[in-house]
C-alpha cells in the first residue's frame, strides 16, 4: 500500500513538472530579428489593410465589367386555356371555326419580348466612369502602402532608440546597484555617510523609473509593428541598426522634389481621379436625360385580324417634365468642388514637401554637429569615473553630476539619430517616393 501511494505521488510530481515546463516554454516569446528591408517584405505580404485595399481594386474592376453588360430582355406570355364559345381546352392549333362576328374561335395566345437599348452613350460613359473609379482604388492602395511604410519605418527607428536606451539604462542600473552594495558595506565600516547611500539609492530608483518608461513606449511600438507585420502577439521584435543610413546623401535643393511629389503622390493622384470622375459624371448625367428605346416584338394567335400576328413596336419616354436637370446641375457643381479641392491639395502637397525638407535640413545639421568620437571618449571616461569613485578619488556630488550628464548625453545621441532618420522618412513620405534610400 505504501509503495503504491509513493508511486502515485511521484507520478503526480512528474506530470506537474512537465506541465510547468510546457507553460514556461509557451510563455517565452519568440525573438524575431529584422532589418528594415526584411520588415517591409513581411508587411507587404501579410498586412491585412493592404489585403483589404487589394480587394477594393478587384471590386472596382468588377463594376467595370458589369457596366459593359447589356440589360436582359424581358418576355411576356398570356393565354386563355379554356374557350367558353367552343368549350375546348388548349385549342391552340389552327382552326377555321369563326363566331357570328367572324372572329376565329381558337384559344387566344399572346407573347412579347422587350429589349431596352441604351442611347446617347450611357453604357460607354458608365464604363469610363467605373474605370476611373478603379484607377482611384489603385491609387488608394498605393497611398495605403505609402502610409504603412512610413509608419513601419518610424516605428522601426523608435524601436532602435528604445533598445539602445534600455541597454544603456540596464548598464547604468547594474553600475548603480554595485555602487549601492559597496557603499552599504563601507557604511558599516564608517567610510561613507548614510546620506551618500540614500543619494545613490535615489539615483538607482530614478534609473529604474526611466527604464520603465522606455519599456512602456517600446511595448506600444512593438504592438503597432506586430499589427503592421501581421506576426503573432508573443513574438518579440528586435530591430537591426544600420549606421550607413545616416551617411546617405540628401537632395541639394527642394524645387525638383515639388515636381516629383506632383507626379508620385498617390493620394494626389486619387484626388485628381475624383476630379476626372466628376467630369465624367456630368457626361453620364447628360446622357441619362436622353430617353432609352424599348423595342418590342409581339406575337398573338386568334386575337387579331389574322390567326398568327407578329408585330414590332418601339416605346420611348417623352422628356417633357423630367430632363434630369437636377442631377446634371449637381454633377456640374461637384466638378467645381472637386477642382477647388484638387487645386488646394496640390498647394498643400508643395507646402508639406517644403516643410519636410526644411525639417530634414535642421535634423541633418544637428546630427552632423554632434561630435561622435566624443561619445566614445565619454564611455571610456565613465568607466574610469566608476573606479575613481570607488577609490574615493572624487566626491559623490561630482560623480552623480557626471553620471547624469553621461546618461543624458547618450540618450540625446540616440534621439538625434532617430530624429534624423524620421526626418529622412518624412521627406520620402511627403514626396511620395524614396528620394533618400533608407534601407
Amino acid at each position: 500500500m505504501y509503495l503504491r501511494l509513493l508511486g502515485f505521488v511521484i507520478f503526480i510530481h512528474l506530470v506537474g513538472s512537465v506541465y510547468a515546463q510546457g507553460n514556461n516554454v509557451s510563455s517565452v516569446p519568440d525573438t524575431l530579428t529584422l532589418a528594415l528591408a526584411d520588415a517591409e517584405k513581411i508587411m507587404i505580404s501579410q498586412n491585412l489593410i493592404l489585403l483589404a485595399r487589394q480587394y477594393d481594386i478587384s471590386a472596382a474592376r468588377a463594376l467595370v465589367l458589369q457596366a459593359k453588360l447589356w440589360d436582359n430582355p424581358s418576355m411576356y406570355l398570356e393565354t386563355n386555356p379554356y374557350n367558353g364559345q367552343t368549350r375546348k381546352f388548349f385549342a391552340y392549333f389552327p382552326s377555321d371555326q369563326v363566331n357570328a362576328n367572324g372572329q376565329y374561335m381558337g384559344n387566344e395566345t399572346i407573347g412579347s419580348i422587350d429589349q431596352v437599348i441604351k442611347t446617347a452613350g450611357k453604357r460607354s460613359n458608365l464604363v469610363k466612369l467605373n474605370r476611373i473609379n478603379a484607377e482611384i482604388a489603385e491609387y488608394v492602395f498605393y497611398d495605403a502602402l505609402r502610409s504603412l511604410k512610413y509608419t513601419l519605418r518610424d516605428d522601426f527607428s523608435l524601436l532602435i532608440q528604445f533598445q539602445q536606451s534600455i541597454k544603456l539604462l540596464n548598464e547604468e542600473i547594474v553600475a548603480a546597484d554595485r555602487l549601492v552594495n559597496i557603499t552599504q558595506e563601507q557604511l558599516l565600516k564608517g567610510n561613507f555617510a548614510e546620506k551618500d547611500l540614500i543619494r545613490l539609492q535615489a539615483l538607482e530608483f530614478s534609473l529604474q523609473m526611466m527604464k520603465r518608461d522606455f519599456l512602456k513606449q517600446s511595448a506600444d511600438t512593438q504592438a503597432e509593428m506586430k499589427t503592421l507585420l501581421g506576426v503573432k502577439p508573443n513574438v518579440y521584435l528586435v530591430a537591426v541598426r544600420d549606421t550607413a543610413i545616416y551617411s546617405r546623401p540628401i537632395p541639394p535643393v527642394v524645387e525638383p522634389l515639388l515636381e516629383t511629389a506632383q507626379e508620385k503622390r498617390a493620394d494626389l493622384k486619387a484626388m485628381e481621379g475624383q476630379f476626372r470622375a466628376a467630369e465624367m459624371n456630368v457626361r453620364l448625367q447628360k446622357s441619362l436625360a436622353v430617353p432609352d428605346a424599348d423595342v418590342t416584338v409581339n406575337y398573338t394567335r386568334y386575337s387579331n385580324y389574322i390567326i398568327d400576328y407578329i408585330g414590332l413596336g418601339l416605346r420611348v419616354s417623352l422628356p417633357l417634365l423630367n430632363q434630369n436637370q437636377g442631377n446634371i446641375r449637381n454633377a456640374k457643381e461637384s466638378v467645381k468642388s472637386q477642382q477647388s479641392s484638387y487645386s488646394n491639395y496640390q498647394k498643400q502637397v508643395n507646402n508639406e514637401v517644403v516643410a519636410a525638407y526644411s525639417q530634414l535640413q535642421n535634423s541633418k545639421s544637428a546630427y552632423e554637429s554632434f561630435d561622435r568620437p566624443f561619445i566614445g571618449k565619454f564611455d571610456t571616461y565613465f568607466k574610469k569615473l566608476l573606479i575613481n569613485f570607488q577609490r574615493r578619488v572624487i566626491g559623490l556630488i561630482e560623480f552623480i553630476d557626471f553620471f547624469e550628464t553621461y546618461r543624458d548625453t547618450k540618450l540625446s545621441s540616440f534621439n538625434l539619430e532617430q530624429d534624423y532618420f524620421e526626418a529622412m522618412e518624412l521627406l520620402n513620405f511627403k514626396v511620395g517616393t524614396e528620394v533618400i534610400n533608407t534601407k
